[in-house]
């Protein structure tokens, strides 16, 4: 019998089998999706981390996917992993952050986890000390929102691919010069509140990212290790 791993976000669903590769799908195409990848499959157990999704949904595809398979929310529990949570209310830290900061103390014991997905989140990690974090839009979300709030503006196809270099046309300058903000913004966290930071980078973006800083260390599968943790 397996296990299976899910990390639903806001925009992306991620999932593993028995700590093998990881897949990933829009989180909106999870219901057809997941019970295909997961067809002959005999899975017994589902560790869930999940911050999207409406969750009489989700209980009804993970049923179709993986009848009569246990199903196991994780929750942000400080006193059974032995990691103090920097929220004075720890209920309020969203669990993927949880289990990113978890996954990351097997990785360093004194990082900066950097998230990078529908929103952009940055976690100060010391030791056995969850230090607290930002969360500002992620880079999609940096596009849309100026679109939508704007006249003027209206972007051309456009990519991040090529990093950091001026931009040419709209669409390009909106995304790169989201790309620059979350780079700059990360930078800028790692040299404050002591001695500086080492970042590692997780989320869908972290790819975009990692490319424009080589230097610091992408790990996008951080939610679903530190899963495992929190669900031994």
């Amino acid at each position: 019998m397996s296990v299976l791993d899910l990390d639903l976000g806001n925009s992306n669903l991620k999932w593993r089998i028995d700590g093998g590769p990881a897949r990933r799908c829009p989180a909106g195409e999870l219901s057809g999706v997941l019970p295909d990848a997961l067809s002959g499959q005999a899975i017994e157990r589902i560790r869930l981390c999940s911050v999207g999704a409406d969750p009489e949904r989700l209980q009804e595809v993970l049923e179709r996917a993986c009848p009569g398979a246990a199903v196991e929310r994780a929750a942000v529990a400080p006193d059974r992993v032995g990691l103090a949570c920097g929220y004075s209310d720890p209920g309020r830290l969203g669990v993927d952050r949880w289990c990113a900061l978890l996954g990351a103390r097997e990785i360093a014991r004194r990082t900066l986890v950097a998230d990078i997905g529908t929103a952009l989140t940055i976690d100060y990690l010391d030791g056995d000390a969850h230090l607290g974090g930002y969360i500002v839009p992620g880079l999609d979300l940096m596009v849309s929102s100026l679109v939508a709030g704007t006249a003027g503006i209206r972007p051309q196809q456009a990519s991040m691919e090529d990093g950091l270099a001026p931009a040419r046309n709209t669409g390009d300058a909106l995304r790169r010069g989201a790309l620059l903000a979350a780079v700059g913004l990360i930078e800028r966290a790692a040299l404050m509140h002591g001695e500086p930071w080492p970042v590692l980078l997780s989320g869908g973006g972290a790819r975009l990212i990692a490319g424009c800083r080589p230097d610091w260390d992408e790990q996008p599968d951080l939610v679903l290790e530190g899963l495992a943790i929190a669900l031994p």
